[in-house]
């Protein structure tokens, strides 16, 4: 079957007496899981927190947050966790791109809403069209929480007080543009029918749901718009 690359619901899809949540996919390694965005408080009866353990494959808590959400119309799905350029770090196996298709388990329940946001994704680089990493310790899950997104587009440690030397000899420069990041947004986005949103950099202080970093909104239709760090999501069309 050929899926529809449109996101908006028919009058027929949508369901008038169904609830609409927002709800929210954590890593069980983030600081702030079971968290709610700053920006959702006010709607606290309506939010729904599923704690993915490091054991379960993402797939599966896919099926456990359906299970969840039962007969209830889905506004607007958070991944909150660490990552990388085009995957989120979360379950067994980690959320990678040949994944995304698992994606679909959601589309039933964005149907059923009146009013789509779609899918946040507040991985750190997710967006991003290469892996940034630093070259001179190689790759750990630890370093993750070093990645700081300079206006520059060069990963650097800021907070560390870095030279500017150092930041280009030991860390990859994070690249906004289209590639690796994107590809896998199109690809959630036309499995949930439903826009995508994730950032380019480090989401440090991002609690609010207002990404840090320039982020970027891929559509089932192939369209891909790019915006700036601090507007919120629901802002855009």
């Amino acid at each position: 079957m050929v899926l529809p690359h449109t996101y908006a619901p028919s009058k027929f899809q949508a369901h008038k007496s169904a609830r609409r949540r927002i709800a929210y996919l954590h890593s069980d390694d983030v600081y702030d899981k079971g968290e709610t965005f700053g920006r959702h408080k006010s709607r606290k009866a309506d939010v729904l927190h599923h704690i993915v353990p490091s054991t379960q494959p993402i797939e599966n808590a896919f099926d456990d947050l359906a299970k969840k959400l039962g007969g209830d119309a889905l506004e607007l799905l958070v991944v909150n966790s660490h990552g990388q350029s085009s995957y989120s770090i979360i379950g067994k196996g980690n959320m990678t791109p040949d994944k995304a298709v698992h994606f679909k388990t959601f589309r039933p329940f964005f149907m059923r809403a009146s009013k789509i946001a779609g899918i946040e994704i507040h991985s750190c680089l997710f967006a991003s069209a290469v892996e940034c990493w630093p070259k001179k310790y190689g790759w750990t899950r630890e370093n993750l929480m070093l990645f700081v997104d300079s206006v520059e587009a060069m990963v650097g440690m800021n907070h560390l007080n870095w030279k500017d030397e150092d930041k280009e000899a030991h860390w990859t420069p994070v690249k906004r543009e289209i590639g690796k990041g994107t590809d896998t947004m199109l690809k959630i986005a036309r499995a949930a029918n439903c826009p995508v949103k994730a950032g380019f950099g480090y989401q440090q202080q991002d609690q609010t749901g207002i990404f840090d970093t320039p982020w970027v909104c891929a559509r089932p239709n192939g369209k891909i718009t790019f915006h700036a760090a601090k507007i919120s999501p629901d802002l855009v069309p």
